[in-house]
């Protein structure tokens, strides 16, 4: 007698407390799929049920050896459900179907027939696309519309429902995402989603009919909080913390050995401030310990500045410290945040500051920020649209990565949260304008601290990122109002930093290689 076929699609079912209905559920899944033609197989995932859910199952999978039930010793999400069954699944694809069958299994054969139509990696049933339709208590209906309004605005997928629980996907995308998810419980369609859609996957989406039979929206207030929550771990973890990165390298295959070693530029400030300042800054460029420099266009000694770079250091990555607030920063915040300056006229101040720089020999290759003036979207916006158009290559993006503090104390501390809030809506500007801009920035000394310890935040080496030190050499000539960053302690930080990075492996560059998006406006 001939072995069974193997089957060529899998049917997750995670259950939670469905023993009421899961024996005759588990029959109409079997009928749908029949009707499909092709062998299947389905794994229902009882998730630590308080009631006889897994007897219930195991009777059906008595009667039907493509029936199989796996079991979790207790509760422990949803998506851990999923994963359980993508691990044991041995189909070419696999299908995600939530055991009350608020989506019917006879959704499976035309969302299938959608995603071989379209070369899809992935699809989605959606409730908000042409045909759908939707029978659910309207509170289940609002709740719904504003996590999906939050996601969209967080996430930018190319579909727009997340949450439903039909999916169909390949098998060999799903090993390659589904071990880097964390989550495992309300946000886990979301990760998901967004591990695929990083790795290029071709994601669709088809229509499907909702139907909800139970008494009020399950998922309720608490759940839909938890929901929001996990959803917001989701988001810092990718934007904010670029926690995803090794796992996504290791997807891709970039993480195997031989590849590209850990990336980072290290960027002195404030070049053009004081005489010090400045001696402070070349000594180091000089000595190898920076591969960029900040020229302060407006600063008292710009132009000696300029004078002893072309002299001392003339292959220094230099980019332009624009200064946008030079009546204070508090005006300049508050003003941009009203609109004042104009687009028009942030942009005249960055082409006057890049021309300067070109006046005195310099070659600037990127941008900055002088007193955080990149702080609201707008005027990042602006500055990374004039530097387009001079024809630079990169943009700072000034959010802390690997660590939520710029500088020492509680100062550094509240800047650096600061600055990672404010840097939520400036994620996706560089790339929009083809900008270089490494994955955010960090203090030298914090560096230096996490080196000695032998424990290096993954986030941090996971994408090129900048490290950016205030070095000064000489008496204290820095102007007062510019006296927070303890200057002579960064040069003597800068002094050891090229070898432990070097001994863990980090490759110091200058913003002419860092690599530029190919799409742009």
């Amino acid at each position: 007698m001939s072995a069974p076929a193997p089957p060529a699609l899998s049917v997750v079912v995670p259950a939670f407390d469905e023993a009421a209905h899961v024996r005759g559920h588990l029959v109409r899944i079997l009928h749908a799929l029949a009707r499909i033609g092709r062998p299947f197989e389905i794994l229902l995932v009882d998730d630590g049920s308080r009631d006889a859910t897994a007897a219930e199952a195991e009777a059906v999978a008595r009667e039907d050896d493509r029936v199989v039930v796996l079991r979790h010793a207790t509760n422990r999400g949803k998506g851990a459900a999923l994963a359980t069954g993508c691990a044991r699944a041995r189909g070419d694809l696999l299908a995600f179907l939530d055991a009350d069958l608020e989506i019917a299994p006879e959704e499976i054969a035309p969302l299938l027939a959608r995603m071989e139509r379209d070369g899809a990696d992935l699809a989605v049933g959606s409730k908000y696309v042409p045909g759908a339709v939707q029978r659910r208590p309207w509170r289940r209906l609002a709740l719904s519309r504003v996590y999906l309004a939050v996601t969209s605005v967080l996430f930018r997928l190319p579909i727009r429902d997340t949450q439903t629980g039909l999916k169909l996907l390949r098998r060999d995308l799903a090993a390659k995402i589904v071990p880097a998810i964390v989550t495992t419980r309300w946000a886990w369609d979301v990760e998901l989603l967004l591990l695929a859609h990083r790795l290029g996957a071709r994601i669709v989406a088809g229509p499907v009919t909702v139907d909800f039979d139970g008494a009020g929206a399950r998922i309720g207030l608490r759940g839909f909080l938890a929901s929001g929550l996990d959803t917001a771990r989701a988001f810092l973890r990718d934007r904010g913390l670029a926690a995803y990165g090794p796992a996504l390298a290791r997807a891709r295959g970039t993480s195997r050995p031989g590849r590209p070693a850990p990336v980072a530029v290290v960027t002195g400030d404030d070049l053009g401030m004081s005489a010090g300042v400045d001696r402070g800054l070349v000594e180091a460029a000089a000595a190898g310990r920076l591969t960029a420099a900040s020229w302060l266009a407006d600063g008292p000694t710009a132009v000696d500045a300029a004078a002893r770079v072309r002299a001392a250091a003339p292959d220094l990555d230099v980019g332009v410290h624009l200064d946008l607030a030079p009546r204070g920063v508090a005006r300049f915040l508050l003003g941009s945040w009203l609109g004042v300056p104009s687009t028009r006229a942030l942009r005249a101040s960055v082409r006057a500051q890049i021309a300067r720089a070109r006046v005195l020999g310099l070659h600037p290759t990127h941008v900055d920020a002088h007193r955080h003036a990149f702080l609201w979207p707008r005027v990042y916006r602006a500055c990374a649209a004039e530097a387009r158009a001079q024809g630079l290559i990169g943009i700072r993006q000034p959010t802390p990565v690997g660590a939520w503090r710029c500088g020492a104390g509680g100062a550094g501390l509240c800047k650096g949260v600061l600055l990672a809030a404010t840097g939520l809506g400036r994620r996706g500007i560089p790339h929009a304008y083809g900008l270089a801009a490494p994955a955010g920035i960090v203090d030298a000394a914090q560096v230096v601290r996490w080196a000695r310890r032998g424990r290096w935040p993954r986030a941090l080496l996971a994408r090129p990122f900048e490290i950016v030190a205030h070095p000064s050499a000489g008496p204290d000539d820095v102007p007062y109002g510019e006296r927070g960053v303890d200057r002579a302690a960064d040069a003597a930080t800068l002094a050891g930093l090229p070898g432990l990075l070097a001994a863990r492996g980090v490759r110091l560059v200058a913003f002419p290689a860092l690599p530029v998006p190919r799409r742009g406006r």
